[in-house]
């Protein structure tokens, strides 16, 4: 898969995530602001990052989703259940629409209908008119304009000369850029048509790049030269209806991106370091945050005429002197070229991304080894100087994960994405090495018995306390690297209570606690499903209906308690509720007729071991089989994968007060494996 929309659905998925839990607490509290901006961000950063692709459909939700976001944001609109229902809904659509293209890399055939089913309902929450006059650009049969948030590779890679020019010319005449992407029809030379001939003809053409829509063959002979399969972006000064007009025979092979006149703004050339600007960055920077760009300009002037023999610096300081005669300089753009001065890369993400990029560049000079276990491989560090800058965004994965419901007070952390296998390998290395240390104290008494070298023999000893030490330091702090927050296996919970108890007509107040908890990823990766089955439980079975509730003077909101507790090297998982609880008489009754006691066990057994009957295979006390419970192999489910782990789960319950389940798990599936082979 493509480098860059491998990074793009990762991505993705991370503000997927953001956006379904924000969605959900807006439900809770929709004018809080805090949260409403962490999902407009969300969903504008899908929107963009998407417009790099020819995934139009995709694009078209976000942005329906970003204009009612934007409603929000301007207190002209207060979200509703429904409409919360509605973005849920085509979140999830997005998420299956990420799921295909990881697959097969293209969207099917289907997805102009469900991006249109999905634009109508978006438009009716703010009730805007399904016509041309929205607040999206159509252009007639073209489709929507979309406006990107970067340059994408190919423009930023045109020759910084070029780029000038062409800035120069769309500044004075106060325009922007257009972006097309022109699929042909892969039978267009069987209709007579000449693609290459329509780009060349198309109005104010500044550049062209051209790619295979499908990997070509390996064998050559294979190729047919009748099929057309080429993908052509185009970039260009001309204006809608001039694009409309010379397209219009091929209007369904044509998406159409707008890029700000700005984002052609990159610096190139080699990178020396100096301190030579140095007096004047933060200056410059200050007056830039500051919104004060006629001091900006006189500033960037002063900058671009000092002669520093660093091209690529110098390149930065033309572009900051061009950008201080826009109207409304792109703050973004100024502060990842201020960045660059000091380090040498160009890079328009959001900050996390910088400073890993940072990191990146400051650890070039450890060993090779060191740099390909944290970034890479040997090959990805061995492409040009021009690979690399082309494609500095893609080599590092960030990761910002943020507590929604205190957005405002929560620092975003800082992550870097290391493939699991790194340290798998990583943990094996460590275990040959306690392996090999755990030989120095015989080597040092052969050294004492055999040779009589009894000072060779205590120093031996003495080096081995401290490896003794090393290692096991280094093994604990690997066994951290694999160590993440319960919260991954938690995040899907607040969305299936919320669907569940609708469906059920029940209320159901959600409260998580400790889910910063760490556990082994391959503990938490088997969670998530086991959390479903037993919250599930406790909403269908457990929770009475509202008026049920108030009968019994109890709240007519149920309450669910999902809790994690560290405790010695084991991790407690608690589901609790405040329902009607399990009665062991009717489970008694409920085994004894379907065989699974005899009238002997139905007179003697205890309450306690009652409830243990809940895990047996087929059992279950609803009365009717539903898509949601019925089966009587959840649970089972739930206490086999538990004890597979090496874990155990624990039943307690309390007629009309509740019932709590406990799982009790290890901290890490790696250190009981550990334990295991140790004992052989």
């Amino acid at each position: 898969m493509d480098r860059l929309l491998a990074t793009f659905i990762t991505e993705a998925r991370d503000n997927l995530e953001i956006s379904s839990t924000c969605f959900l607490a807006l439900e809770q509290d929709p004018t809080n602001t805090a949260t409403l901006d962490t999902v407009f961000r969300s969903v504008h950063t899908m929107k963009g990052s998407s417009g790099l692709f020819d995934i139009i459909p995709f694009t078209n939700v976000m942005h329906e989703a970003e204009s009612v976001l934007e409603r929000m944001r301007y207190a002209d609109l207060v979200l509703t259940s429904d409409h919360i229902d509605t973005l849920l809904d085509s979140m999830d659509q997005v998420s299956r629409w990420l799921d295909e293209l990881e697959s097969t890399q293209t969207l099917n055939h289907r997805v102009d209908e469900l991006s249109n089913r999905l634009c109508v309902e978006l438009r009716a929450i703010t009730g805007t008119p399904n016509s041309n006059h929205d607040k999206t650009i159509h252009v007639d049969k073209i489709g929507t304009l979309t406006e990107l948030t970067n340059a994408p590779n190919w423009v930023s890679q045109l020759h910084h000369v070029a780029r000038k020019t062409l800035y120069k010319e769309l500044l004075i005449s106060d325009r922007h850029i257009n972006i097309i992407t022109y699929t042909p029809d892969p039978q267009c030379f069987l209709n007579g048509e000449d693609p290459i001939r329509v780009v060349q003809q198309c109005p104010g053409l500044v550049a062209f790049r051209i790619q295979s829509r499908d990997a070509w063959p390996l064998d050559k002979a294979r190729i047919d030269p009748f099929n057309c399969n080429l993908i052509i972006q185009i970039l260009t000064t001309a204006d809608l209806a001039q694009i409309n007009q010379h397209f219009r025979y091929v209007d369904n092979q044509i998406a159409l991106l707008q890029m700000d006149r700005q984002f052609l703004a990159s610096p190139e050339g080699t990178f020396r370091p100096t301190q030579a600007y140095q007096l004047f960055i933060n200056d410059v920077n200050f007056s830039a945050m500051n919104l004060e760009w006629d001091k900006f300009a006189r500033q960037v002037i002063t900058m671009a005429n000092i002669k520093a023999n660093a091209p690529y610096q110098e390149t930065i300081c033309d572009w900051l002197v061009l950008l201080s005669h826009e109207q409304k300089p792109n703050i973004r753009i100024i502060k990842a070229l201020l960045s660059a001065f000091n380090y040498g890369f160009f890079d328009l993400q959001d900050e996390t991304t910088n400073s890993l990029n940072l990191a990146k560049h400051s650890f070039q000079s450890l060993p090779d080894a060191l740099v390909n276990l944290t970034f890479g491989y040997g090959d990805d560090l061995c492409e040009s100087d021009q690979d690399t800058h082309a494609n500095m965004d893609y080599k590092t994965d960030t990761v910002t994960q943020m507590d929604i419901l205190q957005a405002d007070s929560t620092p975003i952390q800082k992550k870097l994405r290391v493939d699991l296998a790194r340290i798998d390998n990583l943990m094996e290395l460590v275990g040959e090495l306690m392996v090999a240390k755990n030989t120095l104290p015989l080597l040092a008494q052969q050294a004492d018995e055999r040779y009589g070298l009894n000072d060779l023999a205590k120093e031996i000893n003495s080096q081995f306390s401290v490896i003794n030490r090393l290692s096991e330091d280094l093994q604990a702090a690997i066994m951290q690297l694999r160590m993440v927050p319960l919260a991954n296996a938690f995040q899907r919970l607040p969305r299936l209570v919320r669907g569940l108890s609708r469906k059920l007509n029940k209320q159901v107040l959600l409260k998580i606690e400790g889910d910063e908890t760490e556990a082994d990823k391959n503990v938490i990766e088997e969670l998530p499903d086991l959390l479903i089955h037993l919250v599930r439980n406790s909403i269908d079975h457990g929770l009475e209906l509202p008026h049920v509730r108030a009968a019994k003077n109890k709240p007519e909101q149920g309450l669910i308690i999902l809790r994690a507790i560290p405790r010695d090297f084991q991790v407690l998982i608690e589901i609790v509720d405040d329902g009607k609880g399990i009665d062991p008489e009717v489970i008694k009754r409920k085994a004894y007729t379907k065989g699974l006691i005899d009238a002997k066990q139905l007179e003697t057994i205890s309450d306690q071991e009652a409830l243990q009957l809940i895990f047996v295979p087929g059992f279950s006390t609803a009365e009717q089989i539903s898509d949601i419970s019925g089966r009587g192999v959840g649970m089972d489910v739930v206490r086999t994968a538990i004890n597979q782990t090496g874990g155990s789960v624990h039943v307690q319950s309390e007629i009309d007060k509740g019932t709590m389940i406990r799982l009790s798990l290890p901290l890490s599936l790696v250190l009981n494996t550990k334990e295991v082979l140790a004992c052989l």
